[in-house]
């Protein structure tokens, strides 16, 4: 029985879900895998028997940062009881498993970091490089140097900036999954308006102030036109787009959702938009296209890569005058026979790239 670490949230959600149903899968092979998790919190180990294997369900002693000297004795006590040989690491916990793992094995165990940075979008939202920034990359970049045998990246666009940024070349693209939810497709000529929706943090690399002004411009050269742009999301940017919106009757701003809302959200939608000046793989668009919704993404995402102009949506660059004639095509070109092709694609696009069986794939390869 081979035992495999992971650490990240235990939730069927979001992007948390591929390591939650990561576990399951690998449990139900035959392998124990303990799961530490971060959310929820367990008090007390929980043991579940699974299939032919074992999963483990514990959390750190630090519920904010598992970095601390406490978090170390504890994972090295963790390590010593299991004795792991693949260690998969997510966010701040990654730091104090892998290299614990790494130092206690002498080397053996495998250890497997997520590429999570995203170096473009980190300055931009920082406003420059700081100081403590600077810190921040360079421990990242001997991190991954000293202690990852690989570094899974969600995209070809991560990988570039992994090797570009970090110098790093132990990087390997494995695209993130999501579990198919979609149970009836709903038709997307139902209404007289075209709905665009955006779901996301309310952040300056996420480019909605610019996506709003474009789609201003926009509506004053087509006054009669049919599109509705509606906003759910939180960030500091959150009231300076409320204000902005107050301004344009053809835009609703729903504010903050909760995840059980996400699919109806984006279903009663006739497309998805992410305008996003850097990304890696948004987890907002492989929801859409699950739910067969097609999507508007910029070309500096990481997702772009993935997708086929006019066939699964319409990709754009992320200037104020490029969105603008993105929204003109959509309004002059998206016939109600149109968008239903263009919504069964996207789902297409879903099942051949990014279904929870591509990923366990990839990952055992891995492995």
């Amino acid at each position: 029985m081979k035992t495999i670490f992971i650490c990240h949230n235990y939730l069927d959600e979001s992007f948390a879900s591929m390591s939650f149903h990561l576990a399951n899968h690998l449990a139900a092979k035959g392998d124990r895998v303990v799961f530490i998790s971060k959310k929820p919190y367990y008090e007390l180990e929980n043991r579940h028997t699974i299939g032919q294997g074992e999963l483990i369900l514990t959390s750190w002693p630090s519920k904010i940062k598992s970095t601390s000297f406490r978090d170390f004795k504890w994972f090295a006590s963790l390590y010593y009881q299991y004795k792991p040989s693949v260690v998969i690491g997510h966010h701040n916990g990654s730091i104090t498993s892998i290299i614990t793992s790494k130092i206690l094995s002498f080397g053996k165990t495998k250890t497997l970091e997520y590429y999570h940075v995203c170096s473009d979008s980190f300055i931009e939202d920082s406003k420059g490089i700081s100081l403590r920034l600077r810190i921040f990359f360079f421990r990242k970049r001997l991190f991954y140097h000293l202690f990852c045998d690989y570094v899974i990246c969600p995209s070809e666009y991560a990988k570039t900036d992994l090797a570009g940024f970090f110098k790093n070349k132990n990087g390997i693209t494995i695209l993130n999954p999501l579990p198919d939810r979609l149970l009836n497709q709903i038709p997307k000529n139902s209404t007289k308006k075209i709905i665009i929706a955006y779901l996301g943090r309310l952040d300056p690399t996420k480019n909605v102030l610019e996506m709003l002004q474009a789609f201003s411009i926009h509506l004053k050269e087509y006054p009669e036109s049919s599109l509705e742009l509606r906003i759910a999301g939180s960030g500091i940017l959150e009231e300076s787009i409320k204000t902005k919106v107050k301004e344009m009757e053809e835009v609703k701003f729903l504010g903050k959702l909760n995840y059980s809302q996400v699919d109806g959200f984006i279903s009663e939608s006739h497309y998805l938009i992410v305008p996003s000046k850097f990304d890696n793989l948004p987890t907002v668009v492989l929801e859409a296209l699950m739910n067969a919704t097609p999507v508007l993404v910029s070309k500096s995402t990481g997702t772009a890569h993935y997708l086929t102009d006019d066939f699964d949506g319409f990709l754009f660059d992320k200037d104020i005058e490029s969105m603008k004639k993105l929204f003109d095509r959509v309004y002059l070109d998206s016939s109600n026979i149109k968008i239903e092709e263009m919504a069964k694609n996207a789902r297409e696009t879903y099942q051949r790239l990014f279904t929870l069986e591509k990923y366990y794939e990839e990952m055992e390869k891995v492995i």
